[in-house]
């Protein structure tokens, strides 16, 4: 429903980057999101608002209202997670539609003997209208805990039931991606990145097809008995009507369900661990706790990241070395799908870098993955920070595009726009990078809380959980910046892509821990600053930088294609701009002197033969008027000479 909401905008300048600041009627901010084109605020008890970028300024609302909130860079689609009912609600604003989206009941107990509490679960919907239910194979727990949006395409974690405080209940978690309101496919911590035969371990959705033939054979419904509903292109057999591989057309089927427990391999590490899997396997990892989506399942490259931090319900200094954090990726691959009508499908292909973990992984539990945020070139992943070794990364910076020369950075030449990614720690922010120190108001009892508890098999995190409280729990990267949120301390830090301190915003709004909000693969963030006050930041517009308060051109020879930063870049030697705000360098060419037109050059050769003609007859004038000719002319000149008497006479020379 369209309506009308009390607020005015202040456009300023500061620092090489643009802010807005919006001041609302309501002091109750449950939560904040943001993109390209609209900023959004939802509320405790007013239900939320979205208000779209530039001059218009028109804004919408709904009695929605949630702590989990995205908005894609259309504004046409906003998704709400209600981790503790199951269930996310799609709101289109222009439409005025809601859609919620509840799991199936899960009623059918696999001839695995997998528990009850893991396989059978129903799902209210209460006094919910227009729900969708979604056809899911595994039982699912905290559906709508993380939700991440790219256009249409939209990805939502269920990191199952979270251990207790004896270090049991756990069960496993997933991630389901959706086009629309469609579902497209699972996703779990058991998808390989590589398939083990004879030769090796081979990857590719040809040696997927291959591998997962299986997955027609009793032995997945065995685990899954929504396996036995799928309508095979072929049969599993040996006839000539059946094929132990899989069709190209069954993709769009089998991504839907999940898949059945089976140790996984790995292109990087090869085989899980069997402590990993035998003991543990998923029920404490919390598979989906985070996510991130770079872009729609319509676009090759597109990546997806899916955190699995470990258990969080355990004192991260009682690890006992059996609790770790990962994070799996998938590259969006669009393949022709084998049907007549030459249509495509959208494979989410496993990365041969996947998953990623810590470089060195201490005893010391850190949830590598606790947060996670993404763009098309970079990665940021959070852990705990270690509060007794303040040097050491809390969130660590990943490059997954190909590094660039300095002449393709400024000519914008060789960018990956739709190659797989490439994730490789370049970097790492720590602790003793932020001025001051964020975890001073750590007191005696947190820092001793193990004392007396080293005996326990399980300790359990303290009553006021400060460990998942611990700055690093709300990251982004926004454009060519890291950005942490600390409401603890009420403020926001911005670092460089490679770590370099940037800025120090303040934040607050005078009674909670203020909200701060990013969106994947965007240039715009929000966060409270005040009382009734939020503030959208964003970019100078590319060929732009600037001192503070104003975003300047970029002058002749300088290029810059990052608005975030204070300063333009010259062109590499042989490249220059030839007009200012350029956002890249052109090779340099020598200047070409103009040459004549046919026309011009007649005329310029009459001039020439008419200026001859007239000085050629002045010259014979001046010579025919001043010069007498054939005539001699005498002229004398008087001389004094002395003779040999002494006497003088005169004498006249003449010619």
């Amino acid at each position: 429903m369209f309506c009308s909401v009390l607020f005015f905008v202040l456009l300023i300048f500061v620092d090489a980057y643009r802010q807005e600041v919006v001041h609302s009627n309501v002091s109750d901010v449950r939560q904040l999101a943001i993109s390209s084109g609209c900023s959004m605020y939802s509320t405790e008890n007013n239900g939320t608002n979205l208000i779209m970028h530039g001059a218009a300024k028109n804004s919408y609302y709904t009695n929605l209202s949630s702590d989990v909130l995205v908005v894609n860079d259309k504004c046409d689609m906003v998704l709400f997670g209600y981790p503790n009912k199951n269930t996310v609600s799609m709101w289109k604003p222009f439409l005025n539609i809601v859609v919620h989206f509840v799991p199936e009941n899960i009623v059918t107990l696999p001839e695995s003997g997998a528990t009850k509490a893991v396989f059978i679960k129903e799902y209210p919907v209460d006094s919910l209208l227009n729900v969708k239910r979604v056809p899911i194979s595994n039982t699912v727990d905290r559906f709508g805990f993380s939700i991440d949006i790219s256009d249409h395409t939209w990805v939502v974690g269920a990191p199952g039931t979270p251990n207790g405080i004896l270090g049991t209940g756990g069960t496993p978690g997933y991630a389901f991606v959706f086009q629309d309101e469609e579902l497209h496919s699972c996703r779990s911590i058991y998808e390989m990145s590589c398939y083990p035969e004879s030769t090796g371990c081979v990857s590719g959705i040809d040696n997927w097809l291959k591998y997962y033939g299986k997955l027609k054979s009793q032995w997945a419904s065995y685990f899954i008995p929504s396996y036995k509903n799928v309508s095979w292109y072929k049969s599993w057999g040996d006839g000539p009507n059946e094929t132990k591989q899989l069709h190209i057309s069954d993709v769009r089927q089998v991504q839907k369900l999940c898949l059945p427990l089976e140790k996984p391999f790995y292109k990087g590490t090869g085989a899980m661990l069997n402590k990993v899997y035998n003991e543990h396997r998923e029920t404490y990892q919390q598979f989906g706790y985070s996510v991130s989506l770079t872009g729609d399942s319509f676009t090759n490259g597109s990546t997806l990241f899916i955190s699995a931090p470990g258990d969080t319900k355990r004192f991260m200094e009682n690890g006992a070395g059996v609790n770790y954090g990962r994070v799996y990726i998938w590259d969006n691959v669009i393949w022709p799908d084998g049907q007549e009508s030459n249509t495509t499908l959208s494979w989410w292909q496993p990365n041969v870098r996947t998953p990623l973990k810590l470089s060195l992984e201490l005893a010391t539990y850190q949830a590598f993955g606790r947060d996670v945020s993404a763009s098309r070139d970079f990665l940021a992943v959070s852990i705990y920070p270690l509060y007794e070794q303040t040097d050491k990364p809390f969130v660590i910076l990943f490059r997954c595009k190909a590094i660039l020369s300095d002449v393709e950075l400024a000519t914008g030449t060789n960018r990956e726009v739709n190659g797989q990614s490439d994730c490789v720690e370049v970097d790492g922010i720590n602790i003793d990078d932020i001025p001051g120190n964020p975890l001073q108001y750590l007191d005696v009892n947190d820092i001793t809380y193990l004392d007396g508890k080293t005996n326990w098999e399980y300790v359990p995190v303290p009553a006021n959980d400060f460990q998942n409280k611990f700055i690093g729990d709300n990251i982004g990267v926004v454009g060519s910046n890291v950005i942490i949120a600390d409401p603890k301390n009420n403020k926001v830090y911005r670092f460089d892509i490679e770590g370099e301190f940037r800025e120090q915003h303040l934040t607050g709004n005078g009674h909670t821990l203020p909200k701060t909000a990013f969106s994947t693969n965007s240039q715009h963030w929000i966060v409270e600053n005040g009382v009734n006050s939020l503030t959208h930041y964003w970019n100078c517009p590319y060929g732009y930088v600037g001192g503070r308060k104003e975003c300047k051109a970029a002058n002749t020879g300088y290029y810059s294609n990052d608005g975030w930063e204070l300063y333009t870049s010259p062109c590499p030697k042989n490249y220059t701009t030839t007009k200012e705000a350029s956002t890249f360098c052109s090779p340099w060419t020598p200047p070409l002197i103009p040459g004549l037109t046919l026309t011009m050059m007649f005329i310029y050769m009459a001039i020439i033969v008419g200026i001859s003609i007239i000085c050629c007859g002045a010259l014979t004038g001046w010579q025919y008027c001043c010069v007498q000719k054939h005539n001699t002319l005498y002229n004398t000149i008087p001389t004094v000479e002395q003779n040999i008497y002494g006497t003088y006479t005169h004498t006249n020379i003449v010619f």
